[in-house]
């Protein structure tokens, strides 16, 4: 009987009252119902009964992976010093140090030089607090092959200079390079949110694809990520259909100031979307 449950002493628009859920629907409504056998009784002493919240932006990867990760920019670092007590204390993970949240107010602009001077012993990539931008030092430029000429013509772009470790909108490229490492665990992230009561999100991810629908399908059948989850993404969720609690949804399009798609290619991508029965999201 795990999926039958007893809340006993909940609140119900103004009335105290017990609620049994079977088979995920409510199977009954009472001032008092005596538990059954193997039924699980939970104690709300009170509390409200509300339907599942739904959080209608988040990035859950991202915000999984800065959970793993050091942060680099005010209030937690404010200067230079900071920032190499930061990175050095950093712990190591898959090898390297990330880090979040940076801003130029800390130490000015940084490249790999700079990253050098703050921790050498180890690959360190760290996220401008924008996510428009990662730096990294020289081992980390190394590790992510970006003195290769295949990296610098996929990395050419306004503002990119991965000679000097610096990568503009460069997330996906990233997570290919970084691939062995898997995507970030859901687990921790995905209880915390359920204890708040958050039990569907839209996951709001420009970059979205097909192939981060099957990771969070895997994390639902795996038990890691207990939510349902709507998520936005390219044109190449046109094409993906809902499995196991994870629906595509509208199709998100970043506007990035350096890289502005013409009037005419902006019209397109939304009458793609639209032809595809998606909703736009801009």
């Amino acid at each position: 009987m795990a999926d039958r449950f007893l809340i006993a002493g909940c609140e119900v628009e103004g009335r105290r009252v017990d609620v049994r859920l079977a088979e995920g629907r409510v199977a009954a409504v009472a001032p008092s119902l005596a538990a059954q056998p193997g039924e699980r009784v939970v104690a709300a002493h009170g509390g409200a009964l509300l339907p599942g919240l739904h959080d209608h932006h988040l990035h859950l990867y991202a915000l999984a992976a800065a959970r793993a990760s050091v942060d680099c920019g005010p209030p937690e670092v404010c200067d230079a010093r900071g920032l190499g007590e930061a990175l050095a204390a950093a712990p190591v993970r898959d090898g390297w140090v990330r880090g979040t949240g940076y801003d130029e107010s800390v130490a000015g602009p940084l490249d790999s030089e700079g990253l050098d001077a703050l921790r050498a012993d180890v690959p360190v990539r760290l996220q401008h607090r924008t996510g428009a931008l990662w730096m990294v030092n020289s081992l980390g430029r190394e590790a992510l092959g970006l003195d290769d000429a295949e990296a610098r013509d996929v990395l050419a772009g306004p503002g990119a200079d991965p000679a000097r470790g610096r990568l503009f909108r460069a997330d996906a490229w990233l997570r290919r390079r970084l691939e062995s490492q898997g995507p970030p665990d859901l687990t921790e992230l995905s209880r915390e949110l359920a204890a708040l009561g958050i039990t569907s999100v839209t996951d709001a991810g420009a970059d979205n694809d097909r192939s981060t629908c099957e990771q969070l399908v895997r994390a639902r059948a795996s038990g890691a990520l207990l939510q349902t989850v709507r998520v936005m993404g390219d044109e190449t969720l046109s094409e993906a259909r809902a499995v196991g609690g994870v629906v595509p949804g509208e199709r998100k399009i970043l506007l990035d100031d350096a890289a502005l798609p013409t009037l005419e290619e902006l019209a397109g991508s939304v009458r793609s979307a639209h032809a595809a029965g998606r909703g736009v999201a801009i």
